[in-house]
């Protein structure tokens, strides 16, 4: 069987490198694009010779970036995006398809502030398929970053590094508060210290996600970590308050719509401690954006911008 080669950089060579480089695997590009594993390998290749540079390299059964690939993927993937989101575009235009808006947000963030905005965005263009993706922060981006969603809403953590491939626009920051039930003996000290924190019970959020990443973090700072007993851990910030309120524990979360507040709950703004979390809207670098997103943007701009 002959050899295949390309002549100059083409357009699937780009898509199965930046591809490749996101899965870490040949044959689960493979699949995804419905090419067999050795055309892919050849596509990258190909691309390799045309950049005179390797840009993969394999460890084990996975495959990674070199310093010279992750270069390529950042300066290459906005393109891709780009034409991508022309051709969905075009698309969109000339069919007779309803458009869709898929924004990818957590539970608290469409449940305490985004209301109003979705509400307001169904009213102004009612043609337009509303598609929510709930997902926790971290997978959230994740599905922006993949074209599963046109938007993220979505909170995020300062000390990390977002993807490159990442827009970030700040909308708001939300204090972290400490939450108990009412009438809890926490709500009686003037001076709360850190240290009263530690003699009860914690409601936590569930491991790996991005809220416990921080308070471990911020606790560790502090040399306290190893002090706290954790009783219940949760990924849903209302069924956090709700076991609050039945008295199980004290829980810290980023704060909520401080003009919905939960009854039976007493708080306290501790960002002495934990700092702030900002909300941003994320998007994909080189993505054109369809109108109805654009508006949409526009709404959650004007609501939540000021807050």
């Amino acid at each position: 069987m002959s050899r295949i080669y390309y002549k100059g950089v083409q357009l699937e060579q780009i898509r199965s490198f930046c591809r490749v480089a996101r899965l870490g695997s040949f044959v689960a590009v493979a699949a995804e694009l419905g090419l067999s594993a050795p055309t892919v390998w050849r596509q990258v290749r190909a691309l390799e010779r045309e950049c005179k540079a390797p840009l993969l390299v394999r460890r084990g059964r996975s495959v990674h970036l070199t310093h010279e690939g992750q270069l390529a993927l950042e300066l290459l993937e906005p393109h891709l995006v780009g034409i991508d989101s022309v051709r969905d575009l075009l698309h969109e235009q000339l069919s007779e398809a309803p458009r869709q808006l898929t924004v990818a947000s957590t539970s608290m963030l469409l449940a305490e502030f985004l209301g109003e905005p979705l509400q307001e965005f169904v009213a102004a263009e009612p043609k337009v398929m509303l598609s929510l993706l709930n997902e926790p922060a971290d997978q959230s981006l994740r599905h922006v970053l993949a074209g599963e969603a046109d938007v993220g809403i979505v909170t995020y953590l300062p000390e990390e590094a977002l993807d490159p491939q990442l827009v970030v626009e700040d909308l708001l920051e939300l204090p972290w508060l400490l939450t108990a039930v009412e009438g809890h003996p926490l709500s009686k000290k003037r001076n709360l210290k850190l240290a009263d924190l530690l003699a009860w019970p914690w409601i936590m959020p569930a491991r790996e996600t991005q809220p416990r990443r921080h308070v471990e973090e911020m606790l560790r700072q502090q040399g306290v970590r190893e002090q706290i007993r954790v009783v219940l851990e949760s990924r849903s910030f209302s069924l956090t308050q709700t076991y609050v309120a039945l008295g199980l524990g004290i829980s810290l979360w980023y704060g909520g719509n401080p003009r919905k507040p939960a009854p039976g709950l007493w708080l306290r703004n501790v960002s002495q401690w934990f700092g702030i979390t900002p909300v941003a809207i994320v998007t994909r670098k080189g993505a054109h954006l369809p109108a109805h997103v654009q508006a949409f943007l526009r709404i959650v701009r004007r609501q939540l911008g000021q807050k």
